[in-house]
């Protein structure tokens, strides 16, 4: 190297000083330019091609074990006992449906860290031959309630934001999205995958979802202005009054309608169940009791007389259940339930 760099500087000196005095400026440029060139090639020679053009370096990937194929095919059959695509026979819903439930899995496997992935717990995956081997996804470690809802929470607020099905209804898309999320994530409670999805019955939880997708829960704030338009009040109150009373009422049943929903199953389908029914109108009569109650518990206003509050909590009720519920997917997700009583009813 320093042979080469003493070849260089004398190449340089001998060219400027054979120069005659009035071009000694543009030899010296000259020079300088094939000194930087030689330089160059220089150290392109002396380095490794790869390097050549400085990169940032790729970013470390955790291995993650992919869901086994046949696990991915009984999760879309779980969740299209509840969509119903028009113009699409059972096989062919499922494959469209299976088509979307692999986009979101795969992109969860993608990004994912492999403390939570892992603890999806589906440890079994078969082989070429026909046999089955465990493919790590296997663990006892369980991920605590209130991190589980705030991360299934978060993942179907960004799938909303970045997936787009164009061949599914956004209703559709957002059960999708809501059921793969939270199966998975009942997954890393301690019951594994494989026990969730090998369930003969359907689970009172995945029915929740939804029944809580066809509440409507996310256009529930157009409701304000619906409410407001089309409610008549028993007494005259002034306009701004009147707004505030209402948007309150709104606001306050948002946040009772999930555990409307809770209250409603467990009252119908729990361990021991208070309420015997056996239709989905039923159903519905029970759910409506409880968003009553519980909306009503919340909705206090000391400025109104009872009975205005309750004329008041009633419409909004009714509004809601008009304007924002799909009855149809209720009723739906409820004839599952009712189904899986009666064969166990029948069995025992």
């Amino acid at each position: 190297m320093m042979m080469q760099r003493r070849l260089l500087r004398s190449a340089f000196n001998s060219a400027a000083a054979r120069a005659p005095r009035h071009q000694a400026s543009r030899w010296m440029m000259a020079g300088v330019a094939a000194t930087a060139g030689c330089t160059l090639s220089l150290l392109v020679s002396q380095s490794s091609p790869a390097l050549c053009v400085d990169q940032p370096p790729a970013p470390r990937r955790w291995r993650r074990e992919p869901l086994p194929k046949n696990t991915i095919v009984a999760l879309a059959s779980l969740i299209n006992a509840a969509v119903d695509i028009p113009g699409m026979d059972e096989d062919e819903e499922q494959e469209i449906i299976q088509s979307a439930v692999e986009v979101i899995i795969t992109e969860m496997e993608d990004f994912l860290p492999r403390s939570y992935w892992e603890r999806t717990n589906c440890k079994m995956q078969p082989m070429a031959h026909g046999g089955r081997r465990d493919v790590g996804i296997m663990t006892t470690k369980i991920v605590p309630d209130a991190q589980r809802e705030l991360m299934e929470a978060r993942l179907v607020e960004h799938f909303q934001r970045t997936l787009h099905f164009p061949y599914l209804s956004a209703q559709d898309q957002d059960l999708i999205v809501h059921a793969t999320v939270a199966i998975l994530s009942d997954s890393m409670t301690g019951t594994s995958l494989d026990e969730i999805l090998a369930r003969k019955s359907t689970s009172v939880s995945l029915v929740a979802i939804f029944i809580r997708e066809a509440m409507g829960i996310d256009n529930v704030e157009d409701l304000r202005n619906e409410v407001i338009g089309m409610i008549e009040l028993p007494i005259p109150l002034p306009e701004p009054l009147v707004k505030y009373v209402l948007s309150k009422g709104v606001t306050m049943l948002v946040t009772i309608l999930n555990d409307a929903v809770d209250n409603a199953l467990a009252e119908c389908f729990g361990p021991m169940p208070s309420r015997e029914i056996a239709t989905p109108k039923e159903f519905e009569e029970v759910l409506r009791i409880n968003v009553v109650s519980l909306l009503y518990a919340k909705f206090d206003l000391f400025l109104l007389p009872r009975f205005v509050e309750r004329f008041l909590i009633s419409k909004i009720v009714d509004t809601y259940f008009e304007i924002c519920v799909t009855q149809t997917r209720i009723d739906d997700a409820v004839s599952m339930l009712l189904k899986s009583k009666a064969e166990a009813t029948a069995a025992a």
